[in-house]
């Protein structure tokens, strides 16, 4: 099984709009690739810059090469929405897990 998690940190004056892209758009766009199981979102409890909070957002799946669609076809597209709507308000990072 594997994962793609992306971390967000969020200046906190855009939280409520990020948190209601998340799981009105973002959510739902890579649900319906039908290439992940489930997803789960968190609220990342480590120090960050004041002002901001961290988010996790997780996707699971079954096929490594998933991770490549979803690097080349579907994060590019979800990067460009994230910066023209909350421009360096949002910052993220995404990182491929495998279970072990």
């Amino acid at each position: 099984m594997f994962t793609i998690n992306t971390t967000f940190f969020v200046s906190d004056t855009h939280s409520t709009p990020f948190l209601k892209w998340v799981n009105d758009v973002y959510i739902p766009n890579m649900l319906k690739t039908k290439h992940f199981s489930t997803h789960r979102l968190y609220k990342v409890f480590a120090e960050q810059e004041p002002g901001a909070t961290g988010f996790s957002l997780q996707f699971e799946f079954s096929e490594k090469e998933y991770h490549e669609t979803w690097h080349e076809f579907y994060q590019p597209e979800l990067q460009t929405e994230l910066k023209l709507l909350f421009e360096e308000n949002v910052l993220s990072f995404s990182t491929l897990l495998e279970h072990i």
